[in-house]
C-alpha cells in the first residue's frame, strides 16, 4: 500500500501564506487592468450606463435593444399592485435626449435602444400569480372592463407626445381590457363578481374571445358559468357576437348538454352555424334533438363551396348516434367520392348494420385499389381480401381511415393480415403507431407484435408520439400502470393533451381514473380539461 505524507501543521501555515499572496498579486494585476480599460469611457457612456444599470434588462424586441422600467423587486400587497394597474399604462419611449446623444455619437449606425415602461403589465402578472389569493382585486379589474376608455384618456394625457391617435388610445384600452380579464381568470370563482363581469364581457368584439376562454378555464371548478352563458344565448340570440358564448359552450363540452335548446334556435338564428355545429358534435349523444334541424341545415348547404360545413354535420350525426337515425336515407346518398370515410363512420355509429360498408370503405380508400381489379366491389362486399399483389402503402392521410377500422374492432378482423404486412415496413413513426393500435383493437391476439412498436416509439419516436406509445401501454399492459402513470400525469400537467387521433380512446379511462382518485385532487381540473380536449370535435379530423 503506498505511503501517504503527512504534511506538519507548521508547513500548511507556509503554503497558505504562499497562496494568499499569490492571490493577492493577480488580484492587483486584473483591478489595474479594470481601471486601465475604463480610464477612456466618456461621461456621456457612463451616464448611459448608470441609466441602464437603473432598469431591469429586457430581450430585444423584434430586433430592437430595449431597457424595461418595470416595478421593483419589492413585495406588494394586492391593494398596491391594484392602484399601481389602475394608475400607469404600458408605454414606449426614447431615452433622455442627453444619453440619446451619447449613444448616437458612439454608434452611429445602430438603432438606439428604448424605454418600454411596463409597470401595469408587470403588476398584473404578480395579481395572477396570486390567483385566488387576489380577489381583493377583482372589482378594480371590472372596473377595468367597464370604464377602462376613461381611464386609458387619463393615461393619454400624462404622456410627453401631445398628438396621440385616437388609434393609440383605443390600443391601450384593449391592453388594459386584456390584463383586466386575464386577472379575473386567474381569481375565478373565489369572487362571485368575476363570472358576471366576464360574461358581459363576451359582446366585446375585441376582447370576447379571450373572455370565453377565461370562462372555459373557470368553469372547471365553478358551476355558475355555464346557466350565465346559457341565460345571455338566450336573451340575445341575434348577436353578432353570439359566437363568443358558443365558444364557451364548446369548451365546456358534453356538459353542455342543457345548451342543446338554445343552440337550435341559434342554428337559425346568427351567423356562428358552424361553432353551434362543432358544439353540437361534442356534446354528442345528447344534442339528438337537434337531428331534424342539422338535416334541414345541411340540405341549405348543397352546392360548391359548402365541403367543409356539409363534413362537419356529417361527423356531428354520427357522433350522435343512433338517435340520428332519420340522417341514414340522406347519408346513404350522400357522395361517397368526396368524404367516403365520413360518411361511412356516420351510417356504421348509428345503425351497426353497415359495418360492413365502413369496412369496405377503408379497404379501398387505404390498403388495396380497387381499380386494378375488376371484381373488387363483389370481393369486399363478400368480406373477401384482394391478392397482396394490390396491395398499395399506407399514406399519411389515410391514418383516419386506419382509426376507423380499429373503431371497428373484432368484425374487421379479416383485414388483420393486411395491417400486420402493412406493419412490417411502415413509411414512418405516425404510420406505424396507427397501424398497430388499429391491429391491436381488431385483434387482441397481435399483443405481442404491437408491444414491441409501442416501445420503440416510446424510446424513439418524435414529437408526441412516445406519450402516444404510454398510452397505448396504459390499455394493453394493465399490470405496468404504476410504471407508466408519472409520463401520464406530466403529459397533463404540461398541457400535452389535445384533440388528435381516434378521438384519443385510449387516454380516457387513464384520465378518468387520475381524476377520481383523491391523491391527484391538486391536478383534478387539468384532467377534466385533458377529456374535455380529447372528445373535440377537432379529434374527427386529424389522426396522429
Amino acid at each position: 500500500m503506498a505511503n501517504i505524507p503527512i504534511i506538519s501543521g507548521t508547513r500548511w501555515t507556509k503554503v497558505s501564506l504562499f497562496i494568499l499572496l499569490a492571490i493577492v498579486a493577480m488580484t492587483t494585476v486584473l483591478i489595474g487592468c479594470k481601471t486601465s480599460s475604463q480610464s477612456g469611457i466618456s461621461d456621456e457612456q457612463k451616464q448611459l450606463t448608470t441609466l441602464a444599470k437603473t432598469l431591469p434588462t429586457n430581450f430585444p424586441l423584434d430586433g430592437q435593444t430595449f431597457l424595461s422600467a418595470g416595478l421593483d423587486s419589492k413585495t406588494k400587497t394586492v391593494l398596491e399592485l391594484v392602484d399601481i394597474f389602475m394608475t400607469n399604462r404600458d408605454w414606449t419611449e426614447s431615452l433622455p435626449q442627453k444619453q440619446l446623444d451619447a449613444w448616437k455619437k458612439h454608434h452611429p449606425y445602430d438603432d438606439p435602444p428604448v424605454i418600454i415602461h411596463e409597470k401595469q403589465s408587470d403588476a398584473a402578472f404578480q395579481l395572477i400569480q396570486l390567483g385566488p389569493q387576489a380577489k381583493a382585486a377583482a372589482p378594480a379589474m371590472i372596473q377595468s372592463l367597464t370604464n377602462s376608455e376613461f381611464l386609458t384618456r387619463r393615461w393619454a394625457s400624462s404622456q410627453k407626445s401631445a398628438d396621440l391617435s385616437y388609434a393609440d388610445i383605443a390600443d391601450s384600452d384593449s391592453m388594459n381590457r386584456h390584463w383586466a380579464i386575464k386577472v379575473l381568470e386567474a381569481i375565478g370563482s373565489a369572487s362571485p363578481e368575476v363570472v358576471p363581469a366576464l360574461v358581459c364581457e363576451l359582446d366585446d368584439h375585441q376582447r370576447g374571445y379571450e373572455a370565453g376562454y377565461a370562462l372555459i378555464n373557470i368553469s372547471l371548478t365553478d358551476t355558475n358559468v355555464l346557466p350565465a352563458v346559457i341565460a345571455k344565448l338566450e336573451s340575445d340570440p341575434t348577436s353578432p357576437e353570439a359566437k363568443n358564448s358558443v365558444q364557451v359552450l364548446d369548451g365546456i363540452g358534453a356538459d353542455a348538454r342543457a345548451a342543446v335548446p338554445v343552440l337550435i334556435q341559434l342554428l337559425e338564428n346568427t351567423n356562428a352555424c358552424d361553432e353551434i355545429v362543432d358544439t353540437l358534435c361534442t356534446i354528442g349523444p345528447d344534442a339528438a334533438p337537434a337531428v331534424p334541424y342539422l338535416l334541414r341545415y345541411f340540405d341549405q348547404l348543397r352546392g360548391d363551396g359548402y365541403y367543409r360545413q356539409r363534413f362537419w354535420i356529417i361527423i356531428t350525426l354520427g357522433r350522435i348516434g343512433p338517435a340520428a337515425q332519420a340522417a341514414v336515407p340522406i347519408l346513404l346518398k350522400e357522395s361517397h367520392y368526396s368524404m367516403p370515410i365520413a360518411v361511412a363512420r356516420a351510417l356504421w355509429r348509428i345503425d351497426p348494420q353497415y359495418t360492413q360498408n365502413a369496412i369496405n370503405a377503408v379497404l379501398a380508400q387505404t390498403l388495396w385499389d380497387p381499380d386494378r381489379f375488376w371484381n373488387s366491389h363483389a370481393m369486399q362486399m363478400a368480406g373477401v381480401l384482394p391478392p397482396e399483389a394490390l396491395m398499395k402503402p399506407i399514406r399519411f392521410w389515410d391514418l383516419d381511415a386506419i382509426a376507423l377500422l380499429g373503431q371497428i374492432g373484432p368484425p374487421a378482423k379479416y383485414t388483420a393480415p393486411l395491417l400486420q404486412k402493412a406493419l412490417d415496413s411502415p413509411p414512418n413513426r405516425s404510420v406505424a403507431f396507427n397501424v398497430a393500435w388499429a391491429l391491436w383493437q381488431i385483434d387482441p391476439g397481435q399483443k405481442e407484435k404491437v408491444i414491441a412498436v409501442f416501445e420503440d416509439l416510446r424510446n424513439h419516436g418524435g414529437g408526441d408520439l412516445p406519450l402516444d406509445a404510454v398510452v397505448a401501454l396504459w390499455q394493453i399492459e394493465p399490470d405496468r400502470r404504476d410504471e407508466l402513470l408519472p409520463a401520464i400525469i406530466a403529459m397533463v400537467k404540461d398541457g400535452k393533451v389535445s384533440p388528435g387521433w381516434a378521438e384519443m380512446k385510449t387516454l380516457q379511462p387513464a384520465l378518468m381514473e387520475i381524476a377520481d382518485n383523491p391523491k391527484y385532487a391538486e391536478i383534478r381540473p387539468q384532467v377534466i380539461l385533458a377529456l374535455r380536449q380529447i372528445n373535440r370535435a377537432l379529434a374527427e379530423w386529424w389522426s396522429r
